[in-house]
């Protein structure tokens, strides 16, 4: 999933006109209020996500990577990845009557694994289970395929949480810019 953000320079353009004679300290402030922008992007957007698929943050925040902004790009991008969360990522993993409760979510007819390997995890049936006839089940490998549970995240959902962030973001951008060129200034003054 990605956004596009576009941010009007002419609010800030007579700013940057009265630093002519740094031009290159005003870039990197650019580059850094970019970045800052992209870091409070992810921020927001783990934060409304994870309160709308009630999840805990650091599930969601795995999920979103930031393309930081250089000499070479003057851009920024957050993406964000919208694939299946494991059951077992959801929080506390609880084994009950009708199926298991993994944070806050319940999912029926699931149930709790253990392998040799120490991995454990929560898994539903494929296919619902054979029926045993004389004694020994219809296949040599009864009850299986297993498939692990997991919680969809709802795209629309996503992007609308997304789209409330950016349309924010110009704002935050700019008060991001103006902190870095008051900090050059003061760098500045100090030289």
């Amino acid at each position: 999933m990605s956004a596009r953000l576009q941010i009007d320079t002419n609010e800030y353009g007579a700013v940057l006109r009265a630093f002519k004679t740094l031009p290159g300290e005003v870039n990197k402030a650019e580059i850094r209020a970019l970045n800052k922008t992209a870091a409070w992007v992810k921020t927001q957007a783990s934060r409304e996500t994870s309160r709308a698929a009630k999840v805990a943050g650091r599930v969601v925040r795995n999920r979103i990577r930031i393309l930081r902004a250089d000499n070479r790009r003057s851009f920024a991008k957050v993406w964000y990845g919208l694939n299946p969360i494991p059951a077992r990522l959801l929080g506390k993993v609880r084994q009950t009557q009708r199926g298991v409760r993994a944070g806050r979510h319940s999912l029926p007819g699931a149930f709790v694994a253990s392998f040799k390997s120490g991995r454990t995890g929560v898994y539903q049936r494929a296919q619902p289970a054979r029926r045993w006839s004389a004694g020994r089940p219809h296949s040599s490998t009864p009850n299986l395929p297993l498939q692990e549970s997991v919680l969809q995240l709802d795209g629309t959902e996503v992007q609308r949480a997304i789209n409330r962030i950016y349309a924010r973001a110009g704002e935050r951008f700019v008060t991001l810019l103006r902190q870095e060129l008051n900090y050059i200034i003061n760098a500045a003054k100090r030289r």
